[in-house]
């Protein structure tokens, strides 16, 4: 699976190369999973109705891969997405996933960056553009090391 049209991409590419051109692996791209918010532009019916669109492409994938798989570490049934993501279903991301040395609340499940655009723009392309040219990384208060001197 990958999330977004970068992660699609990146996909892409690998099976361009050597190895990803060996390796027959199934495949899913998705929706990232901050489209609802970004189109939704605040207004509560339109993030949750992006949601359920979301989550239903989601569980077909699942459906889809679930069926593929001929080799499991062990046997668990498919929990299909609700119409919206519970606090539950964010995890930490992983150590191995992030670049060596980087800080601990940066794999936490706590929100500390955003896209943003950060100035006034002439149309909705310009703000679209710099708002995916741009991230806000926000230090959380108890991670400010510099609070301890």
């Amino acid at each position: 699976m990958s999330f977004g049209h970068l992660g699609r991409r990146a996909f892409e590419r690998w099976t361009q190369t050597e190895r990803g051109r060996e390796v027959e692996v199934a495949f899913e791209a998705l929706t990232h999973p901050t489209m609802p918010e970004a189109s939704s532009r605040g207004d509560p019916e339109k993030r949750a109705e992006a949601m359920r669109e979301l989550l239903e492409q989601w569980n077909g994938a699942l459906r889809r891969l679930d069926e593929r798989l001929t080799r499991r570490d062990r046997e668990r049934r498919l929990e299909p997405y609700g119409s919206d993501l519970r606090p539950e279903d964010r995890a930490p991301i992983p150590a191995f996933d992030l670049p060596a040395g980087s800080p601990p609340w940066w794999s936490s499940v706590r929100q500390w960056a955003e896209r943003r655009a950060v100035s006034r723009f002439p149309d909705e392309d310009a703000e679209v553009e710099a708002k995916r040219a741009t991230v806000v990384v926000t230090v959380p208060m108890d991670e400010r090391p510099w609070h301890g001197e």
